[in-house]
């Protein structure tokens, strides 16, 4: 599927992975992932959406991936309280067909546990890997 996905997008004589043509700070690798089209820049996409949910008192975040079973890719929503550890524990809630990129996207909705530490702030990532 990614291997199609590159040749839809560039023919017979693909970039490699790891460039940017948009400029919009994601490479191919990313573009591909969050299904983003790789000859304009497309932020939304990749965004978050961070709530707070005043009732669980957690935060909720919400995040595009493509759906289990159309690509090889592991998706890991992680969160730290300073930068340098990311193993905050999250919990995915609920996952729906995304709204307008297609039957191989969707919405997650996920909560962040509770920090161990007394930190106000926290760092928000989704890691991507094959």
């Amino acid at each position: 599927a990614k291997e199609a996905w590159l040749f839809r997008h560039f023919g017979e004589s693909p970039p490699a992975w790891s460039s940017d043509g948009d400029n919009d700070g994601a490479d191919l690798n990313h573009e591909y992932a969050f299904g983003c089209n790789p000859h304009r820049p497309d932020y939304e996409s990749m965004q978050l959406a961070l709530k707070y949910n005043t009732s669980s008192k957690l935060l909720e975040v919400t995040y595009t991936r493509r759906k289990s079973g159309t690509h090889q890719l592991n998706y890991q929503l992680e969160v730290s309280d300073n930068l340098n550890t990311w193993n905050l524990p999250t919990n995915e809630l609920s996952s729906i067909p995304h709204p307008s990129l297609g039957c191989a996207f969707e919405q997650v909705l996920a909560e962040v546990s509770e920090s161990q530490t007394s930190a106000s702030q926290k760092f928000i990532r989704i890691k991507v890997e094959e």
